[in-house]
């Protein structure tokens, strides 16, 4: 057994949101999206929103929130909804406990979220495994990663995924080097509520779900990743009632220009809905090559089991559907709907439960389902998505009914000040279970072509590849989107060679893969990433000259295979 060395550093980011709250929070920033996540689960919501690309001043001003909502056994609703936290809060930062065991103390406990890099999880398995390097020190954020609850509070035995390397279930990283299970090549973990208090910005009754969500992204010298950032979400009904007639829905509120002329769109094909700018004179800091913002819904639900293979018309956009297997089905993108910051009688922002519901089923606050075509109320074909122009080329919103192509544009819509929302439902949520979904935040901009529409066309493309990552589960670097690949560190193996060991300012290494694109990862002796290329298979020649006088560890990664040897620079 290894004894670890163990460094303490306090580090507090805190966004004051009003008068009332501060909740605490940090940047996701590995690769050009710098992107603020708070420990209640609101995403984007302080000053900078999306800084994209990362440290150019450009802002994409948003906030960004889980509505949550469905029927108890009497039919009563329970909601939980978040938008600015200025009229309350229906979520708070934590797991569930015992109504008793809430208070000031676990609230500042648990108001903050967890950062950390692949790196910093790759040094720590290398060191726990070989012993080197020495002086190695553990860092905090491992040491933190809230593995364990405190079940004597009634939090549950697990929280945070890990890896268990001694399958004992509880997290210990300095005696068995367990280590936290994250996503992409940086993650933030935020574990948050609605079970806390009474929901103040809804009215609605609490579902006592506790969430856990992971931030993530990666550092890939691929254009779509690097303007990417994926959410994960696992929602855990922690009632003992059945949540029925279950509907998840991603709200926000982006501003591309002066907060007042934005347009939306939906593209069905692509389970997207995005933001762009509503006219061509410009986006704020961004000039005249305006960005678009698109959310893309990767995965939904597991659709509630019928014993069949539900036929692959069913959606547009879901996952499992007419594969020859029953009950493997994963719900799609079911509606859009957008509403504006005005006080209509139909389309403003929603107060109380039952209007947030009412957006979540796709239906204006009086009641009248959304229509296709011109403003989308009282007239035309009842439609399930807004301005999707010619992206459903099957009619699914319309139950099969062609329309003709309708958009902002063509509806002759008047800029405003637009929220929108895009929901995955229905479902069942029974007690105890525990619900997945996966969301994508792509942006895109032209850089040569001037205006509005140009930026919406390059966010699609870059959509196109995301959605090619994720369902072939791997990136354009060699990475895994689903998991992180443990580190088997070898001292002696004939797949990899390393020549001359010493070096002095070049190294070979040389090995077979089928692979086109290896990651090489290079670290010093305190466990520092000090280089990081990708190479192809077969011998190839590395520079270190740059590099100081010492032990060095490698480490290759080829898929789901990871070897790491040692070398010296003299």
């Amino acid at each position: 057994m290894k004894k670890l060395l163990l460094i303490v550093v306090t580090f507090t980011c805190v966004v004051t949101t009003n008068a009332q709250t501060s909740i605490a929070g940090d940047y996701l920033d590995i690769n050009n999206v710098k992107a603020w996540i708070s420990a209640d689960g609101v995403l984007f919501g302080n000053a900078l929103g999306l800084e994209i690309p990362k440290g150019s001043g450009n802002n994409l001003p948003a906030t960004n929130s889980l509505w949550i909502g469905g029927l108890d056994s009497g039919g009563s609703l329970k909601l939980a909804a978040q938008t600015y936290r200025q009229t309350g809060n229906d979520f708070w930062p934590g797991p569930v406990m015992n109504s008793g065991s809430y208070s000031a103390t676990t609230d500042a406990q648990w108001n903050r979220v967890w950062k950390i890099n692949k790196t910093t999880i790759d040094s720590f398995v290398v060191f726990f495994t070989t012993g080197l390097p020495i002086g190695y020190t553990v860092p905090q954020i491992i040491l933190d990663w809230p593995g364990n609850g405190n079940t004597s509070l009634g939090q549950s035995p697990k929280l945070a995924p890990f890896v268990d390397v001694n399958s004992d279930g509880l997290y210990n990283p300095t005696t068995n080097g367990d280590y936290p299970l994250i996503k992409g090549d940086q993650a933030v973990l935020f574990i948050f509520n609605d079970d806390r208090n009474l929901h103040t910005e809804t009215g609605g009754g609490r579902l006592d779900l506790e969430i856990l969500g992971l931030a993530y992204s990666f550092n890939c010298p691929d254009s779509a990743l690097q303007h990417t950032i994926f959410v994960h979400y696992d929602i855990i009904n922690k009632s003992a009632f059945t949540i029925d007639s279950t509907i998840i829905t991603n709200w926000i509120d982006m501003d591309l220009g002066n907060g007042s002329d934005d347009f939306l769109g939906t593209d069905v094909t692509r389970a997207s809905y995005y933001f762009y700018n509503g006219d061509s004179l410009g986006a704020s800091s961004y000039g005249l090559y305006a960005p678009a913002e698109g959310i893309v819904f990767l995965r939904g639900p597991l659709a509630d089991s019928n014993g069949i293979d539900d036929a692959a018309l069913t959606t547009p956009n879901g996952l499992g559907y007419g594969d020859g297997i029953a009950d493997n089905e994963y719900l799609g993108m079911k509606n859009t709907i957008s509403f504006v910051n005005n006080f209509s009688a139909y389309n403003s922002n929603p107060i109380g439960a039952i209007q947030y519901y009412t957006y979540m089923n796709c239906n204006w606050l009086d009641g009248t389902p959304l229509m296709y075509g011109g403003n989308g109320h009282l007239t035309g074909t009842v439609s399930n998505y807004i301005f999707p122009w010619n992206s459903d080329p099957l009619w699914f919103g319309t139950g099969g009914i062609p329309q003709s192509n309708w958009d902002q544009t063509a509806a002759g819509s008047v800029l405003a000040d637009i929220r929108g929302v895009g929901s995955y439902s229905p479902f069942t949520m029974q007690p105890g279970s525990s619900t997945e979904i996966d969301l994508a935040y792509v942006f895109g901009r032209d850089y040569v072509n001037p205006g509005n529409l140009p930026g919406v066309a390059i966010m699609k493309t870059r959509i196109d590849s995301i959605r090619s990552f994720y369902y072939n589960n791997l990136t354009p670097c060699g990475q895994l989107l689903f998991a992180s690949v443990p580190i088997q560190v070898i001292s002696n193996n004939n797949s990899l060679s390393i020549y001359p060991n010493p070096a002095k300012e070049n190294i070979t290494i040389n090995f077979t893969s089928s692979s086109k694109n290896v990651s090489v990862r290079i670290y010093d002796a305190t466990g520092r990433l000090v280089k990081n290329i990708h190479i192809q298979s077969g011998e190839n020649s590395i520079n270190i000259s740059e590099l100081e006088n010492g032990l060095y560890l490698l480490n290759l990664q080829d898929g789901n295979n990871s070897v790491t040897k040692r070398f010296v620079k003299q």
